[in-house]
């Protein structure tokens, strides 16, 4: 079968958005906020299909853009009123991504009760954000369990961003939980998956430096 033009073109703007909304995904999840607007702005430019809403709105909420995540929360929630995933899932963990920007754990960890069910689905984010929940509130115990699942569990998402920052989580986990030991052995194991980084990558530096403190 040769593929003609017309039927190539309308591919093209919806394989541009995934990629750079992708990029927003990951720039939030680094920590490299000041992107994060102009990337989900152009990935939206490009399509307004459920998965780049779902992306930018995450990648804003995780970088505490209440304003910019609600529009596109009451967009997908009017266009998608039916999508099982999207409103027991998605929707949830971006407001909880938002009430972890702004402090509240224990309003986070509520929201993502209705994403339990279909945690498989959700690319690790539910338990990761629910993760950093329970450390905000200072369950070190409730925590590990949830990184744990990620960590348990390579094959479902094999190319997510997530799964390093998993095993940083889990050391400052054990870390809260006393257990030096296990700490130590995480942060090495973080350092090992991260070891061609970029060395100012503010997650890396700031590990360094809890790694250092308990030398």
């Amino acid at each position: 079968m040769v593929l003609s033009m017309s039927m190539i073109e309308p591919v093209l703007p919806l394989a541009a958005a995934q990629l750079v909304s992708q990029q927003a995904i990951r720039a939030a999840t680094f920590g490299d906020c000041g992107k994060v607007t102009a990337l989900s702005s152009k990935a939206l430019g490009f399509s307004r299909d459920l998965s780049n809403l779902q992306n930018s709105a995450s990648a804003l909420a995780a970088c505490g853009q209440s304003a910019g995540a609600q529009s596109l929360i009451d967009e997908m929630q009017k266009r998608f009123a039916r999508d099982t995933l999207l409103n027991s899932v998605w929707i949830p963990l971006i407001r909880a991504q938002l009430e972890l920007a702004r402090g509240n754990g224990a309003q986070a960890v509520q929201l993502l009760e209705s994403a339990r069910n279909y945690d498989v689905y959700g690319e690790y984010w539910p338990q990761y954000v629910r993760a950093q929940a329970y450390l905000k509130q200072g369950n070190g115990a409730q925590a590990a369990d949830e990184f744990r699942k990620i960590l348990d569990h390579r094959g479902w998402h094999p190319l997510s961003p997530v799964y390093a920052l998993a095993q940083l989580g889990y050391a400052r986990a054990a870390a809260q939980m006393g257990d030096t030991a296990k700490a130590r052995k995480s942060y090495q194991d973080f350092f090992d998956l991260w070891k061609n980084a970029d060395a100012n990558l503010p997650d890396l530096a700031k590990a360094r430096a809890d790694y250092d403190k308990m030398k």
